[in-house]
């Protein structure tokens, strides 16, 4: 009876490892996409200002007046810009909990399917043992 335990252990520990392994690597994927997230919000905010400093130049402005109109729309547009990104952000994060959460949840009911598997298995095992004797 013994070697059946250990054998419905083992079973049990490979999934509770495979769980492990799903849940590590939705939380490196995540992490991830959160940095491919970063890089790009700062590559289209450097877009951004380009694109600005090409429109200011069209526009054939004095030396002062180009600085003073750049200082005056970066402050305004760098706050506004910095907002956006927190919001998407914020948004990458509320949908990676939940993914997260729904892969926590699926294997929560892996485990606990599992577990009536074992229970069901080791009750015909009992059942056949108790039939030999």
């Amino acid at each position: 009876m013994t070697c059946i335990s250990f054998l419905l252990s083992q079973d049990t520990d490979r999934a509770t490892q495979f769980h492990r392994t799903l849940l590590d690597e939705q939380k490196a994927q995540q992490a991830q996409e959160r940095n491919q997230l970063q890089r790009a919000q700062r590559t289209e905010a450097k877009a951004r200002l380009a694109h600005f400093k090409t429109e200011l130049k069209k526009l054939g402005l004095s030396g002062p007046e180009h600085r003073q109109r750049l200082t005056v729309v970066s402050t305004g547009t760098v706050s506004e810009e910095e907002d956006r990104q927190r919001e998407e952000r914020q948004s990458l994060l509320q949908l990676q909990e939940v993914q997260l959460r729904e892969v926590q949840e699926q294997c929560d009911g892996n485990m606990a399917e599992h577990q009536e598997l074992q229970n069901e298995k080791l009750q015909l095992l009992v059942d056949m043992e108790k039939k030999k004797i």
